[in-house]
């Protein structure tokens, strides 16, 4: 029985993948991917440009520092909502402390 010689094949699988990898550009992520997740809340903490996370005295505590929850003289509720990215992504937050 004759043998057959894998060098053809694989010659010419190597020249097809090379051909496909050439042809086919990659996917590229788009620019938001993951995005949403840096959006802040509060218009307060916004201001201070993400120190709040040392006052945290508000209703957006849980989001910046759960701990300055204990602080809070009264109760509170905040409700924001905000438009991103030319209306690709629409941002809502309640909490209620």
């Amino acid at each position: 029985m004759r043998r057959l010689d894998p060098r053809p094949s694989l010659l010419l699988c190597a020249a097809f993948s090379a051909t496909l990898w050439w042809a086919a550009p990659p996917a590229q992520a788009t620019k938001y991917a993951g995005e949403f997740l840096k959006i802040p809340v509060g218009a307060r903490a916004i201001g201070m440009g993400g120190g709040f996370c040392a006052v945290a005295d508000d209703a957006t505590a849980p989001y910046w520092n759960p701990a300055g929850m204990i602080y809070l003289p009264y109760r509170e509720v905040i409700v924001q909502h905000a438009e991103k990215f030319g209306n690709l992504l629409n941002h809502d937050y309640a909490g209620a402390v």
